[in-house]
């Protein structure tokens, strides 16, 4: 009985003083402005051709996960200098994966994971001091988190067609703007008002676009429905698995959706479509009627009993994931010093340490006490039945 207590003394201790973080590894070099660039339409196949998007704060992403990946979302923290004269900020960002980094993914530090875009970079590396001007290698830490809850996917999720796209018959389609896990597990589209559905492949080259098969009727036509299902957050950005997270469309485009092109009637004079929700909604209205929600609250991986803001970000179903804010909840900081906001992120300041922290430097000491009564009543059990206990 001595050696039970003695192990459970020792667990608490031990989880109060060594936390394993949960953060991946890797590090980063700096592409340049995507903004300039995305109408050349980078590896994901994102192009300006879906209206509103902001390339500001994206990233290529390794290539061995890329394509599957297209559209996530990444929690990114500088951990050190990799060339020689840079260094952290003591900032993170969050970036969107868009594109396609020419390296080989990999688990270590060693590994080449993303190519940021320059503002993100700038915002995160340092060069002697100053903020990095899109050159040389940091040492990251990384985890994939919601777009909607990193703030990088605004209002319904967006459908786009090429400029000039002229094939009637199950045309391909760019999505973008997708909340939740960002990236898509599955497409499936339909003319009928769902009655049936053409089961959509992403395209090797381009992650972004869904090819179709094999058409079954004129999409200019017709009213199209979608459902989506995403590829589930916990596993990103190793692999695409089916998160069971859906949601369904129906007519959600009109029969009007292809108007005729002002000089060319025969391909669609509109390239971009804004649906009416979106995965991650905070509030999903069940007043659209043309919108149905499946979403899957089972997560294919184990979760804790006891939810934190950091695990609202990485649950497949961020928006009903959620934590008392200011009771230490939350998991320590690397740096002691740091406070875990409300988000789930560390870092210094009045955005990180105010009253909906989840956890402050003053946690460890409140944990420790608490660990400590806890070894103390067990001793007095011990005592009062006969055993022993040593701390």
């Amino acid at each position: 009985m001595a050696h039970t207590f003695a192990g459970i003394a020792l667990f608490l201790l031990l989880s109060v003083e060594h936390v394993v973080a949960t953060l991946k590894d890797g590090y980063a070099s700096c592409y340049g402005d995507y903004r300039t660039d995305i109408a050349s339409y980078p590896g994901c196949g994102f192009g300006d051709y879906v209206s509103g998007e902001d390339f500001t704060y994206t990233t290529a992403i390794c290539n061995t996960w890329a394509q599957k990946v297209c559209g996530s979302c990444y929690h990114v923290e500088c951990d050190s200098g990799k060339s020689p004269n840079t260094g952290c900020s003591g900032k993170s960002v969050y970036v969107k994966a868009i594109d396609v980094l020419g390296s080989t993914c990999g688990s270590t530090p060693q590994s080449h994971i993303f190519d940021l875009n320059d503002v993100p970079w700038a915002e995160l590396a340092t060069e002697n001091g100053s903020p990095s001007q899109c050159s040389g290698h940091v040492h990251v830490k990384y985890q994939a988190v919601s777009c909607q809850a990193a703030g990088l996917v605004t209002a319904g999720l967006k459908v786009g067609i090429m400029p000039d796209q002229c094939d009637p018959w199950c045309p391909p389609f760019w999505f973008a703007n997708v909340g939740g896990a960002g990236a898509i597990f599955s497409v499936e589209v339909s003319t009928d008002g769902g009655a049936t559905w053409n089961t959509y492949t992403q395209n090797a080259g381009n992650g972004a676009r869904w090819d179709c098969p094999a058409g079954n009727a004129d999409y200019r036509t017709s009213a199209l429905s979608f459902r989506i299902e995403l590829c589930d957050l916990a596993a990103l950005p190793e692999v695409c698995i089916a998160s069971g997270e859906k949601m369904t469309w129906i007519n959600e485009l009109p029969i009007t959706w292809c108007p005729p092109h002002a000089t060319n009637p025969n391909i669609c004079g509109t390239t971009s479509f804004q649906l009416s929700s979106n995965f991650g909604d905070s509030v999903v209205s069940t007043t659209l009627a043309s919108t149905t929600v499946e979403t899957t609250t089972t997560v294919t991986t184990a979760q804790p009993s006891t939810t934190t803001a950091s695990d609202a970000l990485v649950s497949t179903v961020a928006t009903t994931t959620t934590a008392a804010a200011g009771i230490c909840t939350g998991e320590p900081c690397p740096n002691v010093s740091h406070c875990r906001s409300k988000w789930g992120w560390c870092n210094a300041g009045a955005a990180y340490c105010n009253d909906e922290s989840t956890w402050t430097a003053q946690c460890s000491t409140r944990r420790l006490l608490l660990a400590r009564s806890a070894v103390h009543q067990e001793g007095m059990r011990a005592d009062r039945n006969g055993g022993s206990i040593m701390v």
